[in-house]
């Protein structure tokens, strides 16, 4: 029987350092969510799934959720300098280990060399891939030159009162973001006037060294997520809409599974649909596959060190004259779209990660219902 641990670092004792009061519920919500749909989807008589938790962050009931589905739960030391050789310890007989981590301040990055270098083999992405992943400027340079769609990326310290004024009709609004964030984690919207404000801040007030910038672009923000097995091959899941909320600070709410388009099984057929309504026209079959050779010529734009589960951010825009669609970013680590397509495909996902990891064929499942979830 493979023995298969799950790290989720918020819900593990990541932030064990911090006062619970402090740790938004947002974030605490979505890792916790995906710690629970990736565990029990795990579930089956040949895989024991083994993960860890901080007792302040999750309650009785949701650790004997997880303990009746068969997962063996540990606790999680309530000190921040504790966790990682505790994690280390706690994983070190599972046969693989998938790590859940934001990219900020270095975390995802750091954390799988420490665990890769104490000889855990986790099924996450490494090497050059997740470093240009887990910095959007790299990320921008890469796809760039690739001659891929993606928004033209500045650092806020190189932005001049004369760049503004020569480009401040290109865009309404500018996207001003961490170059090492995760999701809409210090994402702001701002217009020209607010991005001269900003750039007139001392140096050490604006973080303009680790501050992107792109022009806001229209459009329905989407994902799509592949599974990518040890040869490289990436096999691409329905498209996901993203919902967000623009008041004041932007923050990410859930999606929907499906709402915006197909998925193709590797023939080329349409994979059918279960149930459910579509909510926005469909994309062509002719666009969801050239969609997924666009996103597989960015992967290897990204590097050839991709493993496991990747995601990429889209945005949709049918008014656009030539590719409807737009990367925004990677993500190169399980994401929240988990959750919503598990459900859609009536589970068995994370079983086709193991899959990946040990060589073994990736089976994308042959039917999706639409999908609605919160994060």
């Amino acid at each position: 029987m493979l023995r298969i641990g799950v790290l989720e670092w918020i819900c593990g004792g990541g932030l064990a350092a911090i006062p619970v009061q402090q740790i938004p519920t947002s974030l605490l919500r979505e890792g916790w969510l995906m710690l629970a749909a990736l565990s029990s989807d795990l579930q089956s008589t040949e895989l024991q799934v083994v993960t860890t938790v901080e007792p302040r962050l999750v309650t009785a009931l949701q650790i004997d959720a997880l303990s009746k589905r068969g997962c063996l739960v540990r606790p999680s030391p309530c000190v921040g300098d504790e966790a990682l050789p505790y994690w280390a310890e706690i994983f070190r007989e599972v046969d693989w280990l998938i790590t859940i981590a934001p990219e900020c301040d270095g975390v995802l990055e750091s954390l799988l060399a420490e665990l890769t270098s104490r000889g855990r083999h986790c099924v996450n992405c490494s090497g050059e891939f997740l470093a240009n992943c887990c910095d959007k400027l790299r990320t921008s340079q890469r796809l760039s030159l690739a001659g891929l769609p993606h928004p033209k990326t500045i650092l806020l310290g190189e932005i001049s009162p004369s760049w503004l004024r020569e480009h401040a009709e290109q865009s309404e609004y500018w996207a001003v973001k961490p170059r090492d964030g995760a999701g809409c984690g210090g994402l702001l919207r701002v217009n020209s006037k607010q991005l001269q404000e900003l750039i007139s801040l001392p140096h050490d007030l604006n973080r303009s060294g680790n501050l992107i910038v792109q022009p806001w672009r229209a459009g329905i923000p989407c994902s799509r997520s592949a599974i990518v097995d040890r040869a490289g091959k990436c096999h691409w899941l329905p498209l996901v809409t993203q919902t967000l909320s623009l008041a004041d600070v932007p923050k990410y709410l859930g999606g929907s599974v499906l709402a915006l388009g197909p998925v193709h099984a590797p023939n080329g057929e349409n994979i059918p649909i279960a149930q459910g309504t579509r909510e926005t026209e469909f994309i062509s079959d002719a666009q969801s596959i050239a969609l997924d050779e666009m996103l597989t010529q960015a992967v290897k734009a990204m590097g050839a060190t991709a493993l496991g589960w990747i995601g990429v951010d889209l945005l949709y825009d049918d008014a656009s004259p030539h590719c409807p669609f737009t990367i925004i970013e990677f993500n190169s680590r399980l994401t929240s779209s988990f959750v919503g397509l598990t459900e859609s495909c009536g589970g068995g996902l994370a079983k086709q990660l193991v899959a990946a990891a040990t060589g073994e064929e990736v089976r994308i499942p042959n039917q999706w219902s639409i999908v609605h979830f919160n994060c």
